[in-house]
């Protein structure tokens, strides 16, 4: 019988929403102990219980609401009072979002991949290198990594479905691919793809990208230059400002924390050279 862990394990690496409910507390009688689980799908199915009975379907609807806003929540009901449960007692749950495994497919395999590699996998995301280059794209040199792609971009794109939990990270040698490669990717649904490059590369690739009939609205989905306004200079420096930014979206709207580091700003165009 596959466990809860396991489920959730399989959930996360194919990329399937649910909310993980725990039993937190109990107070009096209740229909099950604190450290019960259960997984809500989307579909409002489960795996476990909590207990069954009126409070398990009011979870549920909980849970699929804390699954639409994205953010953790705790919730207690009076069994008998609220929910008319033959149960005296009261039960609290806790219902976290099972978060899919964040997919970082990093075209380029040069010297500001390889640390953009290194501190997003420390960050928890699933990479891939894509690089025609066999010198260039290495285990050693990308030994985070999970696969290597090493083969011309327009080969790779036949098998790679860019979905929401997806972020791409555009880092060639060649500003031709990297234009071939926006243009690609903005017409899937990676939730981020970001661009190197100075403002006037990004002009001339937008202007060309307009020719070949992207909107304004379809351009704006670009992040480039890319990375966090931190006046990185080095690779290493780039590659944080890269990370930083991609662990911006992964959070945005959905953290919680009320402290939070300095405020970051967006260079000015007469600001980049």
């Amino acid at each position: 019988m596959t466990s809860i862990f396991q489920q959730l394990a399989q959930m996360q690496a194919s990329g399937e929403p649910g909310v993980l409910v725990v039993v937190t507390a109990v107070d009096g009688h209740a229909p099950q102990v604190v450290g019960a689980k259960m997984i809500v799908r989307a579909d409002r199915s489960i795996v476990g219980t909590i207990g069954g009975g009126r409070v398990e379907h009011v979870v549920q609807d909980r849970a699929l609401e804390v699954l639409k806003e994205g953010r953790a929540e705790r919730a207690s009901f009076q069994l008998k009072a609220e929910l008319g449960m033959c149960c005296g007692g009261r039960m609290e749950v806790y219902m976290e979002p099972v978060v899919a495994t964040e997919r970082l497919f990093l075209f380029g395999a040069g010297h500001v991949a390889e640390p953009t590699c290194a501190f997003a996998t420390a960050c928890g995301f699933e990479v891939t290198v894509i690089d025609e280059r066999p010198d260039f794209n290495t285990a050693e040199r990308f030994p985070g990594a999970v696969r290597h792609h090493v083969a011309p971009h327009g080969d790779v794109f036949s098998s790679l479905e860019l979905g929401s939990r997806d972020y791409v990270v555009i880092t060639t040698h060649n500003h031709d691919h990297d234009r071939d490669i926006l243009a690609r990717c903005l017409k899937t649904d990676a939730r981020y793809i970001g661009m190197i490059g100075s403002t006037q590369k990004v002009k001339k690739t937008f202007s060309q990208l307009r020719l070949e009939g992207f909107s304004d609205g379809d351009l704006e989905r670009s992040r480039t230059p890319i990375g966090l306004d931190i006046f990185a200079e080095t690779p290493a420096e780039i590659a944080v400002a890269i990370v930083g930014e991609l662990i911006r979206e992964r959070r945005e709207g959905a953290s919680q924390k009320k402290t939070r580091g300095a405020a970051v700003g967006s260079m000015n165009e007469a600001d980049c050279p």
